[in-house]
């Protein structure tokens, strides 16, 4: 419904609605998988943790996209979002943020949020230099494309499929013939 009353009435360019919900969709990773749900699964009462949770979520994507409007255009900020959503994910789901997990709370979460910081940064950077040597046309669009449908896509069928469904079936002892 939001689409229709910004994008197709023409109040809002399409990038920079995209770009302002993968910002929010990299603030939702960063809380909700990195962090896993810390500060707000600390607050025992629901709807008051949901309350908080989704404001905190919403509040840190506008701060970043109007920052990140200040010196980049909605492709760029929609890559780097991306970049940062892949991130989360390879370091969260697919390393089990180790090492950061051997370490107390603080500590840890610091370390995951600083590979996070990084692995974005070597992500954007990366992936742009391949799309620029590949002669790609749009290098925002296809980096953003190549993280999130590629890279992503792949840390989560990974981890989902192989590791958390098939790799148990694997892993069991097979059955010995029954003799008779």
């Amino acid at each position: 419904m939001a689409f229709l009353l910004l994008v197709r009435s023409g109040v809002v360019p399409g990038e920079t609605y995209g770009a302002w919900f993968t910002v929010l969709g990299a603030w939702q990773m960063i809380w909700y998988v990195a962090l896993r749900g810390w500060p707000f699964a600390r607050i025992p009462r629901r709807p008051v943790r949901l309350l908080t949770a989704n404001v905190a979520v919403v509040a840190c994507a506008w701060g970043t996209y109007l920052v990140g409007a200040q010196v980049a255009e909605p492709s760029r900020i929609t890559a780097v979002a991306g970049a940062c959503i892949a991130s989360v994910l390879v370091v969260s789901m697919l390393f089990e943020a180790w090492p950061a997990v051997l370490l107390t709370p603080l500590p840890g979460r610091t370390l995951a949020l600083v590979a996070v910081a990084v692995l974005t940064v070597v992500l954007s950077w990366l992936f742009r230099v391949v799309a620029e040597a590949a002669g790609v046309s749009q290098v925002d669009g296809w980096v953003t494309h190549a993280l999130l449908n590629s890279l992503s896509l792949a840390v989560i069928l990974h981890v989902a499929v192989w590791r958390r469904v098939l790799g148990p079936a694997l892993r069991r002892p097979q059955h010995a013939e029954v003799r008779r």
